[in-house]
């Protein structure tokens, strides 16, 4: 009764394995989590980023580190994620450094440990089935090479990565070999309802029962979801992690029976282990196609986020300014009116492109970021571009006249109002009323001519009407400022009333500055006025009079102020008598007037 036990021994290890590459599954899917975001971040490195570099580069040490002491290191994930991570810590060293990074070599313990797996490959082909004890001894080698590795330093190097599926490889495949009865097995795939065939003599009536209560329900519980479960299904840990529990409960109810010899219990054996391969491909198979799904949904997501970063650069809500900015020229509203109608097109574009990205991914159909993004080309956007125009020209989006004029309208309408002003003489040499009725002409005009290439450009049309109001306009700043030009030339210091030198002195003395020219207009008038206040101090009004004299005589000046030559009157006073508050016995200023323009060629005329 020894081999039996012995191939008891070999399928129990064998069969207790198979819980283990969930939990792997999930440590390389961490893994590979993390490793994602470190490469997205690396993209950005250049040579000199030490700093972001280290960040990286510790990142992936923590990432190697959990991976080192992950417990599936025999599945195939975890080597590809290890490789990956060894993989991208050269990179970013040889990125950041600009230096290449030389790969790690086995250590002797590494190369002890290869040649004991070495050893197996080459004894695997020269095991017979069903041979258990030559089995056992490869099985062995195995367990003594694994410490091996494990203490090897040389972790970073492809032979130590490959190490641990190679040793699951091997064991599965030795395994296998011992399972194998010398006879004929049982073929084809596991079905729900097999039955081992009439053995010459029955098991016990005990070992029967456990048989029927424990393995047959759960043959077929397993093996009819494994015929009806999509692969993919599989692929998920709850799935997988039932259909294996059962692989186990079957494998419990084998090891309880007594007679482990028996046509029945080799039968179940070796349907258990091809019901447990079968299963384990269809595991593989799902967890391929989930991460085919996951790999799908990232490059999904990737692309719309994509889509959504370069489509939100086009505009953005809180600094996006659509209004028309003064100056008004017709240069910068035709500019204005082109980026209304590029901002228009920007609308209609992000519009069909969100379209096409719902159609290309219907998941991401109600996803809130793209509906928002969707409404800002529907609404925003287009809100944004028909109320700078409403509110410059007082045009609505199709062209319609609104209410209100808009700020052009209200420019030409102030032209016209300025052109129709009568220019008198006394108007003309107010010289800032010439100043605000020219610009309220050249805007006017300007306006004009903005709001016909605003016509052109947003809507097609052409408004000639506008372009006569424009000339108009010009045409009357051009007569305006003629007329005003020569009132200019006609202005001359008032005439001189008296050139008395003590006069022209106290003149003199009594200005701030020295003027080009200065005319004596009035004589000086002896004045005399009764004047009164009065105040209240507790309970009593108090009441004040006096009587002030003072002599006082009118001065006209040539003098610059700013850019030009201006007419500038002073009143100078000489004070006999007063209340104390005003300088008594001099004269001095008591009033300074800044009059009419005058050409600095008229002053001495």
């Amino acid at each position: 009764m020894s081999r039996p036990g012995a191939v008891v021994l070999v399928l129990v290890l064998g069969l207790t394995c198979s819980a283990a590459p969930a939990r792997a599954q999930a440590e390389a899917a961490q893994a590979r989590d993390a490793l994602d975001r470190v490469e997205v971040e690396a993209r950005a490195l250049k040579q000199g980023d030490l700093q972001p570099g280290n960040a990286l580069l510790q990142r992936c040490h923590q990432v190697r580190q959990a991976l080192w002491a992950a417990v599936g290191k025999a599945d195939a994930a975890w080597a590809e994620q290890l490789r990956r991570c060894e993989a991208l810590d050269r990179r970013i060293q040889e990125v950041c450094t600009g230096q290449p990074k030389a790969a790690a070599a086995p250590d002797d313990a590494l190369r002890r440990a290869t040649g004991l797996l070495d050893e197996v490959e080459r004894g695997l082909a020269a095991l017979n089935p069903g041979d258990v004890p030559a089995a056992n001894a490869l099985l062995t080698k195995l367990e003594e090479a694994k410490p091996l590795a494990i203490g090897s330093p040389a972790r970073a190097s492809d032979a130590w990565i490959d190490f641990f599926p190679r040793v699951r490889d091997l064991d599965r495949r030795v395994r296998a070999r011992a399972a194998e009865a010398a006879g004929a097995a049982p073929q084809g795939a596991p079905r729900p309802g097999e039955r081992p065939p009439a053995a010459p003599k029955p098991l016990s009536a005990s070992d029967g029962w456990t048989l029927r209560r424990d393995f047959y329900p759960a043959w077929d519980d397993v093996a009819g979801q494994l015929e009806r479960l999509p692969a993919a299904d599989l692929g998920l840990a709850r799935f997988a992690e039932g259909l294996r529990a059962g692989i186990r409960r079957m494998l419990a109810a084998v090891q309880a029976v007594q007679e482990q010899g028996h046509p029945d219990v080799r039968w179940c054996r070796q349907r258990l282990h091809a019901l447990n391969e079968a299963l384990e491909a269809r595991i593989r198979e799902g967890v391929a196609l989930q991460e085919q799904r996951r790999r799908a949904a990232a490059a999904a997501a990737e692309d719309v986020n994509g889509r959504l970063r370069e489509l939100s650069e086009a505009f953005d809500p809180t600094t996006l300014r659509c209004g028309l900015e003064p100056p008004y020229t017709p240069e910068r509203v035709q500019a204005w009116a082109a980026d209304l109608k590029r901002l228009r097109q920007v609308a209609a574009s992000g519009q069909a492109e969100m379209e096409r990205l719902r159609t290309r991914h219907p998941q991401y159909a109600r996803d809130p970021a793209v509906a928002d993004m969707h409404r800002r080309f529907q609404h925003w956007l287009p809100g944004q571009v028909d109320h700078a125009l409403l509110e410059a020209t007082g045009w609505a989006a199709d062209g319609a006249r609104r209410t209100a004029p808009g700020r052009l309208g209200d420019l030409v309408a102030r032209g016209q109002t300025a052109r129709g002003q009568a220019l008198t003489d006394d108007l003309l040499a107010d010289d800032a009323w010439v100043t605000q009725l020219l610009t309220d002409l050249r805007e006017g005009a300007a306006a004009a001519d903005g709001l016909r290439a605003v016509a052109r450009e947003l809507f097609g049309k052409d408004d000639p009407a506008l372009g006569q109001q424009a000339a108009d306009l010009r045409a009357a700043a051009a007569r305006a400022e003629d007329r005003a030009q020569r009132a200019l030339a006609r202005v001359r210091l008032p005439g001189a009333a008296t050139s008395d030198p003590r006069l022209l002195q106290v003149a003199r003395d009594c200005m701030a500055g020295a003027p080009e020219r200065l005319v004596i207009t009035s004589l000086p008038e002896r004045k005399t006025e009764r004047r009164s206040d009065s105040w209240v101090e507790g309970d009593y009004l108090y009441t004040r009079t006096w009587t002030e004299e003072w002599e006082e005589f009118y001065v006209a000046a040539a003098e610059r102020v700013g850019e030009h030559h201006r007419i500038v009157t002073y009143v100078l006073k000489f004070v006999h008598r007063a209340s104390g508050m005003k300088p008594e016995g001099r004269w001095y200023c008591h009033l300074r007037l800044e009059g009419q323009r005058i050409l600095p060629e008229n002053i001495a005329k």
